[in-house]
């Protein structure tokens, strides 16, 4: 009679990796050396941490950003802004990327609450664009922008010039505006508004307006006025035309 099979023995069990070693075995926690050198540790450690949550706490910040500001052309204008740091840091102002420099034009100041402020007198069409402030210290440096717009009256800069013209002939009338926001136009002849078409045509542009006429008649003769108007004022101008 066959023998029953053999049981199969257990898998033996691996062995067991050696205990690491304890780096501080064997040493006296109580000795006065081991305590002097670990307190200075927890204090480098304590001092570094300080040190970076000073840093994150020092770097240059806006409390107050610069407001896009609109000034009517021939006045003064006031950017201001409120920016702390440990170090104090240096302040600096830009127009369009190049450095403002103080004079009869520009005046930097200072409160004692982190404030600065950039003063702009007797603003002008020069004086548009977009004006940053950059504070840096020995931690970094942070930045803050804001533009300058100018408002100007509506006005004529140049009146057009009197006109004669043969009886067939083509003529034009230029009269050269300015105003911030850009200005409307409106042209008449004897309190009654030339509307474009036909005959008469325009050209208009920021800085002027034209008023064509072709095949000149003997009824467009006689004074034409010229209304310069947008939100802060109106102006006019006027010429002659007379047809041979």
């Amino acid at each position: 009679m066959p023998k029953p099979p053999a049981e199969a023995k257990p898998a033996a069990k691996p062995a067991a990796p050696p205990a690491a070693a304890n780096p501080f075995e064997g040493v006296d926690v109580k000795d006065p050396i081991v305590i002097s050198a670990a307190t200075r540790i927890q204090a480098s450690f304590r001092m570094h941490k300080n040190r970076m949550a000073l840093k994150e706490k020092s770097i240059p910040k806006f409390s107050q950003v610069l407001k896009d500001m609109f000034v009517m052309e021939g006045s003064a204008v006031t950017f201001f802004a409120r920016v702390w740091g440990i170090p104090d840091p240096v302040i600096k102002w830009f127009k369009d990327g190049q450095e403002v420099k103080e004079g009869p034009k520009h005046e930097i100041k200072f409160d004692d609450k982190d404030g600065t402020f950039l003063i702009i007198r007797n603003a002008d069409g020069d004086d548009v664009g977009t004006y940053t402030c950059q504070a840096t210290n020995s931690f970094g440096e942070a930045f803050d922008s804001a533009r300058l717009a100018l408002e100007v009256p509506a006005k004529c800069t140049k009146q057009p010039d009197n006109i004669t013209v043969k009886a067939g002939g083509n003529f034009e009338i230029k009269v050269e505006i300015a105003g911030e926001p850009e200005p409307d136009v409106i042209w008449t002849k004897g309190k009654k508004e030339i509307d474009e078409g036909g005959r008469f045509s325009y050209e208009d542009s920021p800085d002027y307006s034209i008023l064509r006429v072709e095949k000149a008649q003997a009824g467009d003769a006689g004074k034409y006025e010229i209304e310069i108007v947008n939100d802060l004022g109106k102006a006019r101008a006027y010429c002659t035309v007379k047809v041979n």
